[in-house]
This record gives C-alpha cells, sequence and structure tokens, in this order.
C-alpha cells in the first residue's frame, strides 16, 4: 500500500512538471507521460482497461489508434519511412492511457488541480516578464536579443512561446473554474472573482500579440470571442473585457513598430494576391499536401508521409516540400486518407455542436448536461480553437503539440467524469 502511494505521488510531480518540461522541448515531457503510464500499470495493472472503458471518448480514440496503426501497417515496406511510421503510430497508445493516468490522478488527489493551476499561472507568469523584457529592453532572462519581428523567450531557438501560451490558457482558465468552487480557493490572498478570467486572457492576448506569432493569436482571439458568448459569467463584464481587447490591439498595433510590420503590415503583403510579388507560402505546401491524396484517396500515405512523399518527383513543388502541410485537414487528407479525415471534421462537427447548439444527445453516445458548465466548456473551447480548419496549424503527430494537444483533452475527460461523479454524489446524499 505504501508503494502504491508513493508511485502515485510519483505520477502526480511528473504530470505538474509536463508544463516546464515542455519549455524544454519534447524529450523530458514525452518521457514524463511514458513513465506516467509505466508507472500507473504498477499500480492498478489488470484495472487498467476497466478505467479506459468508462467513458465513450475512449472508446473512439482507441478506434483512431487502431486506424493511424492500420495505416502505417499497409505501408509498401520498401517506403523508406514505413518503420518510422508505424513505430510513431504504435506508441501512440500512450496518450489514451495518459488521459487515463490524468484522471486517475485528478480523482485521487482532491489538490491536485490546484498544484496544476498555480503551476500553469507561474510559467504565465514567468513569460509574462521575460517576454516584456525581450521586446521592450531588447534582451530576456537567458540573454536571447530580440530580432525585431519575434519573440523567443525561453524556448531558445523555436519561435513557438505564443503556440504555448495559446495551448495553457485553456488549462488555466478550466482550472480556475474547477477550482473556484472551493470555499478557500485565493489567488495572491484575494478571494476569488471573476475578473481573473478576463486578467488571464488579456495577459495571454497580449503575450502572443508581442511574440508575433499571428496563427496563436488568431486562435487566443477566437478562444476569447467564444469564451465571451459562452460562458456564465456576467455580461457587462464580457462586454468592457470586449471593448478593453479591442483597444489594446490596435493600439499595439499602431504604437509598436515590430508588432505593426508582423502583425498588419506583413499579413497585408501576404493576402494581397493581386499583387506581383504575392509569394504562396503555405499554398505551395497546401497543393503538395491535395496532390499527395489525390494518390492515395483512401488510407493516405501513412503517419510521416507527407515529409517523405513531397520529395518524389511526381508531387515535389518548389517552396512545397516541408515535415508537413501546416493544416491539420490536408495533413489528415495525405497521411490518413478520406477515412483520417473524417475522424477529424467528425470530432470538429461535434465539438461545435456542443458549443454553438448545446447539443449532448448523438447517435453513438449521450453527453451529461453538466458538460455545460463554466470549467469543461472552457476546455471544450480549447479543443474546438485547436482544430479550427481556417488557420495554419503545426503537425498534429509531433510529439510536442500532442503532449500539449493531450493535456486539453485529458483535463476535458478529469473535469467532465468528475462533475459528473459529484452530481451523482449529490443525488445519493440527498
Amino acid at each position: 500500500m505504501k508503494k502504491k502511494l508513493i508511485y502515485q505521488k510519483l505520477i502526480e510531480i511528473l504530470i505538474l512538471l509536463i508544463p516546464f518540461f515542455l519549455i524544454t522541448g519534447p524529450f523530458l515531457s514525452d518521457l514524463s507521460i511514458i513513465l506516467c503510464c509505466v508507472l500507473f500499470f504498477l499500480i492498478e495493472g489488470k484495472n487498467v482497461i476497466k478505467l479506459i472503458r468508462k467513458n465513450n471518448l475512449t472508446y473512439a480514440f482507441f478506434l483512431f489508434y487502431l486506424y493511424i496503426v492500420f495505416c502505417s501497417l499497409i505501408l509498401p515496406i520498401s517506403e523508406n519511412y514505413f518503420i518510422k511510421s508505424f513505430i510513431s503510430s504504435f506508441f501512440y497508445i500512450r496518450f489514451l492511457i495518459f488521459a487515463v493516468v490524468f484522471y486517475f490522478i485528478f480523482q485521487k488527489n482532491k489538490n491536485f488541480s490546484l498544484n496544476l493551476f498555480y503551476c500553469l499561472l507561474s510559467i504565465l507568469i514567468i513569460l509574462f516578464f521575460d517576454i516584456n523584457s525581450e521586446y521592450f529592453l531588447k534582451k530576456n532572462i537567458l540573454g536571447h536579443t530580440f530580432n525585431g519581428a519575434r519573440i523567443q523567450s525561453l524556448f531558445g531557438d523555436e519561435w513557438i512561446v505564443g503556440s504555448y501560451i495559446n495551448y495553457i490558457t485553456p488549462l488555466i482558465i478550466s482550472l480556475f473554474f474547477y477550482n473556484k468552487k472551493r470555499s478557500k480557493f485565493m489567488i495572491f490572498n484575494i478571494k476569488y472573482n471573476d475578473n481573473y478570467v478576463f486578467i488571464i486572457l488579456l495577459i495571454s492576448a497580449f503575450l502572443i500579440l508581442l511574440t508575433g506569432e499571428r496563427s496563436a493569436l488568431f486562435s487566443i482571439l477566437l478562444y476569447s470571442l467564444l469564451i465571451i458568448f459562452f460562458l456564465k459569467i456576467n455580461f457587462k463584464k464580457k462586454l468592457v473585457f470586449f471593448m478593453v481587447t479591442i483597444f489594446i490591439f490596435f493600439m499595439s498595433i499602431f504604437f509598436l513598430k515590430p508588432t505593426y510590420e508582423r502583425i498588419y503590415k506583413h499579413t497585408l503583403y501576404q493576402l494581397n494576391i493581386f499583387s506581383p510579388d504575392y509569394k504562396k507560402d503555405h499554398q505551395l505546401l497546401f497543393e503538395t499536401g491535395i496532390k499527395i491524396y489525390a494518390d492515395n484517396r483512401i488510407f493516405g500515405a501513412g503517419l510521416k508521409g507527407f515529409r517523405n512523399q513531397c520529395k518524389k518527383t511526381e508531387y515535389f513543388v518548389k517552396g512545397g516540400c516541408t515535415t508537413h502541410p501546416h493544416n491539420l485537414y490536408i495533413q489528415f487528407l495525405s497521411e490518413l486518407g478520406s477515412i483520417g479525415f473524417c475522424f477529424l471534421v467528425l470530432s470538429f462537427l461535434i465539438l461545435s455542436l456542443i458549443i454553438f447548439f448545446r447539443i449532448n444527445n448523438f447517435y453513438y453516445f449521450k453527453l451529461n448536461k453538466i458538460i455545460f458548465n463554466n470549467e469543461t466548456l472552457s476546455v471544450l473551447i480549447g479543443l474546438y480553437v485547436y482544430l479550427f480548419p481556417l488557420k495554419t496549424h503545426g503537425n498534429f503527430f509531433n510529439n510536442w503539440l500532442s503532449i500539449c494537444f493531450y493535456l486539453q483533452f485529458s483535463l476535458l475527460i478529469a473535469t467532465y467524469l468528475n462533475s459528473i461523479k459529484k452530481q451523482n454524489k449529490n443525488r445519493q446524499n440527498d
């Protein structure tokens, strides 16, 4: 029993460290997930399958997992990426197990959600000072200098700090609402107030604006807009937040020259398709992805297929070949074919129906209406924005991005199932 508690505590610590490890890259964070899965098997053993079967979402995930493994297995062995594709798809199961582990710890330790909230909030505060230092003082904590366009912050040579903030913000907001129900929940000795939600969103949006990451900025603005419309918060506060956000955005665009150059001028230039200087950029990647799909319509070219197929003569386009096509939907078409594409589209449609139309009864599963509470809906909106089709995306099967996505997915399952558990307990007490 004592050993079990030690393993449980180790899992909790590893999960709490994942947001910090993500700053260093994918290795430590992915290693933490693997260790969590191993320790979980040591604790639960045969009960792992029972825990996986508790939710319909895990069934859908497992079906998707089997499909991506199948797509890798049917690749010709002559393809030089066959082994890499199979290994990548086979070990993808770790994210499903991690979601179960996350829920297990979430319900076992009442302080876990609060500890995770404080970890994420502390990271946001550190990034606030570091990004502002790099942008305005031209040097950050690590000594990186501002290049006049984009911010590095603590991420070294990777220009992903804006994306990182965009991914952790829904986690912070969701955990904030979840923990606000506790009478003792306070931030810096100040009792809970709805204004904190808007402050967190404003800080996140402003920091992403400074980073110069346009896709991340679009995502956080879309997320904030949906939060305003669909969460149960005082209407006057929503209106004030909306006006303040618009004001800060335009003031930043017009008075901060690097932001103006990157966010407004460069974007306008790229959108000017009638200019003789117009560059297709991502459009070339999209065209390559569609070409690959045209020859692999049913099952696609397998995981890591785009980066290998785009080098072939029949698909090669100068400027149109990289590791992924920078759009989830074209990536799914090219690597997983029409069937894989259906998984993605169906997921996005279900999220849209839940958020916009409050539908909770679907053909193959029925959701408890508790899914419309603030803590669950806020992370649900985060996943919706992640899958939003009309923007550029990173590689969905990239380890770093997968961890960011499945942290949100795991929190969704945890808050939803835990809320149902509490609801049932209250009914029994009544």
